[in-house]
């Protein structure tokens, strides 16, 4: 959570809403914290979607449709801002419970009919928000669960905006410059403007320019090919008449980059813009490759961007796609990695089969981290992946022991994941240096005494509400057995969905070769649940118990059993709190 301070004429509530609006678009949040990919309007979009797939037997396993019933059915629970007219609430409820395999054409019209009645969810969203803040400053003093609809709208606020092609870099920035920003503006002045600036804007037209290098091909018949591939007449034109930032552009490695591609799109900001243009000069090297294999192309870390709208808007952004997480890289940390790695490499009781799998899942991370495609990244992610959970032996899917054995696994170390973020952020403040219960930086296990949340929902309502919150949160589940258990078992029930869908997308890639232009969020869960498995699997066996050791060797398959055990001991027992915290996670490398 990064620190944003309060503007002088913003209420507590209004600090929080810029606290948690900037922390739900920021790429480097914590993935527990960020923006859900869905909202209940957008999840009845994908059902309508996956629907139609099943109907045209895309989709193999009506599981896969269920899952994202049973996603929506959580959400309608809990939702109270789409509109039912033709179709009440409580009889759409009904067609979800009794679709099937065979008679889902009803649920598909249904849902449709709901959507073209929500056309105006986001006014909708924006005018309850509005409310909701107002009603929490006419309360002195309020409860900090009274910040629980004010969670869920924003929540399903930038989802929604996700949905119609925003970036989340544009709406950080968005919401950075309008709520926390220094200015005069009152917090409804704010608000209206976010409303204004997002509902109100169409796409617009950008002139891309992206400078590249062909290696040791004839540029003039290229030139004649490809239209968006400037001549060097044109580029003398454009450097004589173009404003002085195209030059400057130009300028910089013209002649390790020499030529240029100028790609016209549209997008409603300058970020997908630049993600556009790219997928399209990816295109275009595709054809390239075909005639010319041996033949490589180059392309300059940034490009220019201009809106044909109003050419005084320009732009540089750099051409990589954002995803969102971040990697802690440190010395420090590279060094426990190699120890730990060397250690296991060298333990002849750990199954050869084993260190392969491993060895293996760190190829396709590096893999996946230098592709320059989305759709490579992806596909890199997920092969790593599959070859930690595969087990030709057994009849099961690689993808259901994926499922199966990763969401148990996650599951122990979520609480103390969070924790440790937790602890993070108060590092952050002047929080941690009043807290009764700390000791000192190397001791964590103030985070299990109820009394350090206690104290910071108490003391902090006023300077940190968006920490007193999440303080309030741990302190229920701290001290209340069955709250603890429904956060762990939403988790897995969350997890288990997101990994129903991503293995959707998946196959989509795979076998129809599908272009899939908004993957930035599942490249994103999908590099972090490798990274995650591989760091997990290293502080295992760097360590195994000598339990393990049946035939005189420990696999992969024993760590997963081992960990199944450990996830039914959890369900089956009470107060886990403590079990759960002390396990061998250790740190957040990755978010």
């Amino acid at each position: 959570m990064q620190r944003y301070k309060k503007r002088y004429c913003f209420s507590t509530a209004e600090y929080y809403f810029t606290q948690r609006l900037c922390e739900l678009t920021y790429y480097g949040t914590l993935d527990s914290y960020r923006v859900r990919l869905n909202n209940p309007k957008t999840t009845i979009e994908e059902l309508c979607q996956v629907l139609l797939d099943w109907h045209s037997k895309k989709i193999k396993d009506f599981k896969t449709v269920e899952s994202v019933i049973n996603e929506l059915k959580k959400l309608l629970k809990n939702e109270s801002e789409l509109s039912f007219l033709k179709t009440s609430k409580n009889s759409f409820l009904k067609i979800l419970n009794d679709c099937n395999k065979e008679e889902y054409i009803q649920l598909l019209y249904s849902s449709r009919t709901i959507l073209t009645e929500n056309e105006s969810y986001s006014t909708i969203l924006f005018e309850k928000l509005g409310n909701e803040i107002k009603r929490l400053n006419s309360i002195t003093p309020f409860g900090l669960e009274e910040y629980d609809t004010t969670e869920r709208l924003l929540g399903y606020l930038i989802s929604e905006l996700c949905s119609w092609g925003y970036s989340k870099s544009f709406l950080f920035h968005l919401a950075r410059s309008l709520f926390s920003k220094p200015s005069t503006h009152t917090f409804d002045n704010s608000l209206k403007m976010f409303s204004k600036v997002v509902e109100n804007k169409s796409p617009e037209t950008f002139s891309v320019f992206l400078k590249a290098k062909f290696s040791n091909i004839e540029l003039e018949l290229l030139r004649k090919r490809i239209p968006e591939l400037l001549s060097p007449e044109i580029i003398d034109e454009y450097k004589s008449t173009a404003p002085k930032e195209f030059l400057s552009f130009y300028s910089e490695s013209s002649k390790e980059y020499p030529d240029i591609f100028h790609i016209k799109v549209e997008s409603l900001d300058y970020y997908d813009a630049v993600k556009l243009a790219r997928a399209r000069v990816s295109e275009i090297l595709d054809i390239v490759k075909l005639g010319y294999t041996e033949r490589s192309l180059k392309i300059f870390k940034t490009a220019l961007l201009i809106s044909n709208n109003d050419p005084t808007k320009i732009e540089k952004q750099r051409i990589f796609y954002q995803i969102d997480g971040r990697v802690e890289t440190s010395p420090e940390i590279y060094d426990r990695f190699l120890i730990k790695f060397l250690s296991i490499r060298e333990n002849q009781l750990i199954a050869h089969e084993t260190k392969e799998k491993i060895k293996s899942a760190i190829r396709y991370f590096r893999l996946g981290t230098e592709s320059i495609e989305i759709e490579q990244k992806f596909i890199n992610y997920w092969i790593g992946i599959e070859y930690l959970f595969s087990n030709y032996y057994v009849s099961s899917s690689t993808f259901h022991r994926f499922k199966n054995y990763f969401t148990k696994i996650h599951s122990l170390t979520y609480f103390k994941r969070n924790l440790i973020e937790f602890h993070n952020e108060l590092l952050q403040g002047d929080v941690i240096s009043q807290l009764p219960t700390f000791k000192s930086l190397t001791d964590i296990n103030y985070l299990l005494e109820p009394a350090t949340f206690d104290f910071i929902r108490n003391n902090y309502k006023e300077t940190e509400p968006l920490l007193s919150y999440r303080a309030n949160t741990f302190y229920e589940i701290l001290t209340n057995d069955k709250s603890f258990k429904i956060y762990i078992l939403n988790h897995i029930d969350n997890l288990e969905g997101h990994l129903i869908r991503i293995y959707r997308i998946r196959n989509e890639i795979v076998h129809e070769a599908a272009i899939k232009p908004n993957i930035e969020n599942l490249t994103a869960n999908l590099r972090y649940y490798l990274i995650f498995a591989i760091t997990s699997l290293l502080d295992f066996f760097y360590n195994p118990p000598n339990e393990l050791n049946i035939n005189g060797r420990i696999s992969i398959d024993d760590y997963f059993n081992f960990k199944s055990l450990d996830f039914e001991n959890f369900k089956n027992n009470k107060d886990n709190q403590k079990s759960l915290f002390d396990n061998e996670y250790s740190e957040n490398i990755i978010y």
